[in-house]
């Protein structure tokens, strides 16, 4: 019996990554491509999806609070999940492959990450994909102009007892 082989878009992310390492430990061939791995998912090589046989769409342009609502951010947000929605989905259009889109209980709040996610929701269930509305999912990222609210206050604890935070590989 051949491996099933899966394909984990934004698999770097907090979900994805805990995702694809499940799947490995099943067995599954696993290839997580994420825009932190240097794959800009805008333009993926639609053969990609061909070659799999089963999608899992995490990513999207996102971060905590003061990230996605940030004035400054929202075209560029409006613009990257736009076109990152118009290539992931025609590939999945054409390749009729199953697919699991994940969204948010921020969907459809009136900000570029709400807008977009409310946007994916219903082109995935249009496509006959599977949606997963996830609620406070939270853990430990690397700090940047992205993190959450979470992983500031855990930065903070640590750097007052001189404790130096990582992503655990365990």
């Amino acid at each position: 019996m051949s491996k099933i082989r899966e394909l984990v878009l934004g698999g770097e992310g907090l979900i994805g990554w805990a995702l694809a390492k499940r799947l490995r430990e099943r067995r599954h061939e696993v290839v997580a491509l994420d825009p932190g791995s240097g794959h800009d998912l805008r333009y993926i090589d639609k053969a990609k999806i061909a070659e799999c046989d089963r999608v899992w769409f995490l990513a999207w342009d996102t971060g905590g609070a003061r990230y996605i609502e940030s004035v400054d951010r929202q075209q560029e947000m409006y613009k990257h999940n736009c076109e990152l929605s118009v290539r992931m989905f025609d590939a999945l259009a054409q390749t009729q492959k199953p697919f699991l889109f994940t969204t948010s209980q921020l969907a459809g709040q009136a900000h570029a990450y709400g807008t977009t996610k409310l946007m994916g929701w219903h082109w995935a269930a249009h496509l006959g994909g599977k949606v997963a509305r996830l609620r406070n999912v939270y853990g430990w990222e690397e700090p940047s102009v992205r993190s959450h609210v979470i992983n500031e206050g855990q930065e903070h604890l640590a750097s007052l007892h001189g404790l130096v935070l990582t992503r655990g590989l365990a």
